[in-house]
């Protein structure tokens, strides 16, 4: 019989040990025909901690993963797939990491295929054939603890399974338009004015304010120009 694994919010936020691999979820290789659906998963183990793994699937088998968020801010894998085959399907995802690709070879650790760092989303596409509706998108959660949307930037983008009605919440998962992808259904009738500033491009403030290499930005007294990408699910106007 299938297992459901639905409906949670995992959030890591440490440090690592490093003899061990962090995991939001992971799924090893003793367990078969487990259905991964609707969770919301977010790891924190330190600035650099290129081994974590927001989702993990070992030596299984048949194993189901829609409609999930998996969000990696260690520079690690949002997914990790150590055997292709494991994977019956993937789809509707959203898979996030703040994992940089080298200067060089342009190789990151954004999510792992059998036994290739696949960089971005459409190059998992192309190598593994799955995936075609999922997402790579900061999810913009409420916060490292509280993974529900801020803005609907993943409403609507899930698909719909007879077999989770509703969300974490308790919340009714609707049919008709496609259902919020993780395990917080966001609700636009809920929201009045769906609309943000989702990332501020530029100026970037660096890291490093003291010392040898100090660099710093006078944004106080100079004058910059902020570059930003906005969110906005079509409810608001310009005006508004």
């Amino acid at each position: 019989d299938r297992v459901n694994l639905y409906n949670n919010m995992i959030s890591l936020n440490g440090s690592a040990v490093a003899s061990l691999v962090p995991s939001a979820i992971w799924v090893d290789s003793l367990s078969k025909y487990v259905n991964v659906y609707y969770n919301s998963g977010r790891l924190y183990a330190g600035a650099n901690q290129a081994t974590t793994r927001t989702f993990s699937v070992q030596n299984s088998s048949q194993v189901q993963v829609l409609n999930n968020i998996f969000d990696n801010e260690s520079k690690g894998y949002a997914a990790y797939v150590a055997i292709d085959t494991c994977v019956a399907s993937f789809n509707y995802n959203d898979y996030w990491s703040n994992a940089e690709p080298n200067p060089n070879t342009g190789a990151r650790k954004f999510v792992r295929w059998g036994a290739a760092d696949v960089p971005y989303l459409d190059s998992l596409r192309i190598l593994s054939g799955k995936d075609i509706n999922s997402l790579e998108l900061d999810p913009l959660f409420f916060g490292p603890r509280d993974l529900r949307l801020r803005i609907g930037i993943l409403a609507e983008r899930a698909q719909y399974n007879p077999d989770v009605t509703t969300d974490v919440y308790a919340n009714i998962r609707p049919q008709i338009p496609q259902p919020t992808i993780g395990c917080y259904e966001f609700n636009s009738v809920r929201v009045v004015h769906d609309v943000a500033v989702a990332t501020i491009i530029d100026p970037f403030v660096p890291a490093v304010t003291s010392g040898a290499n100090a660099v710093v930005n006078n944004i106080e007294t100079d004058s910059i120009m902020v570059r930003a990408s906005f969110f906005n699910n079509g409810t608001s106007s310009l005006e508004e």
